[in-house]
């Protein structure tokens, strides 16, 4: 006999599955995801996936560091199982059959868990969502909007490489931004974008290259991404003394260096909580609020 639950769920991943297209999902191990745990962070274990708290859990009371996810990703769907708990005075938390479909735009996973039957309410409650938590908006706050050109041919060269990367096509875009580099060498938007695909294509020090060719032009964003880069690399000094650079030039996005998940290295130490406290009095400087 069918078991309902299961046919349920393998109906929500077919519909879920219909409107995307079949990539991988982003390297999982590169940040931070958010999920109904609560934050949490991949790592490999043989042939498998675990994700782990990176942060005490909003639900059932869990630890930081504790497992509540574990499987595999095979033809871009998430086989594997998940951590349910239920109030204490009914059942013991305990794993669960989970299943979603990967999608890499945006990264996420979205399916559902069959709950065991306890007779009493379970968390989560069927659903599984898994997210990429989003980079550091200030970019966009910062950079020209809309990017600045010289020429229709450079604009035409970054749209298209903008292109290539929604199409995850990372070596066409970085082709097309180079040939856009050759007649634009000194455009930041140019510099940024290359640099950010660099860094997918896992290439950190044509990253890092590229990024010291933005310090003359815009300190601020140079210093903050060289930091974010660092950071990423788990390189903690470097990173803690190119983010107080990108600070004293005036760098005053507390809030998004905050949420900025590659950062996530740095949070700990007392020198990034000093940076913050110096990134927010630059931002009431500059709204008129600290004089």
């Amino acid at each position: 006999m069918i078991d309902l639950r299961y046919h349920r769920l393998a109906v929500l991943l077919a519909a879920l599955a219909a409107p995307w297209p079949s990539r991988a999902a982003e390297t999982i191990d590169s940040g931070l995801w958010d999920s109904p745990y609560g934050r949490i962070k991949f790592r490999r274990e043989g042939n498998q996936w675990v994700a782990s708290l990176a942060e005490s859990g909003r639900i059932c009371g869990l630890s930081k560091d504790e497992d509540v996810l574990r499987g595999k990703i095979e033809d871009d769907q998430f086989t594997g199982e998940a951590r349910v708990c239920f109030p204490t005075s009914c059942a013991k938390p305990e794993w669960a059959l989970a299943l979603a479909v990967v999608a890499k735009a945006p990264p996420r996973w979205i399916g559902g868990v069959v709950e065991p039957k306890r007779g009493c309410p379970a968390s989560p409650k069927g659903a599984l969502k898994v997210e990429m938590r989003p980079k550091s908006t200030a970019i966009k706050q910062m950079v020209s909007q809309p990017p600045k050109f010289k020429s229709p041919e450079v604009e035409s060269l970054f749209n298209r490489a903008r292109d290539d990367i929604r199409d995850a096509d990372f070596v066409s875009a970085a082709n097309k931004l180079r040939q856009a580099l050759g007649m634009e060498r000194d455009n930041v938007d140019l510099l940024l974008k290359l640099a950010a695909v660099y860094r997918v294509q896992k290439k950190p020090q044509d990253a890092y290259d590229t990024l010291m060719l933005v310090v003359p032009k815009d300190k601020k964003l140079g210093y903050y991404y060289l930091a974010s880069l660092e950071a990423e690399r788990h390189k903690t000094k470097s990173a803690l003394d190119f983010l107080d650079k990108a600070v004293t030039a005036g760098w005053s996005f507390d809030e998004e260096t905050m949420d900025d998940s590659d950062l996530e290295p740095l949070r700990d130490r007392p020198e990034f909580k000093e940076l913050m406290a110096r990134a927010q009095k630059n931002a009431e400087r500059s709204s008129g609020k600290l004089r």
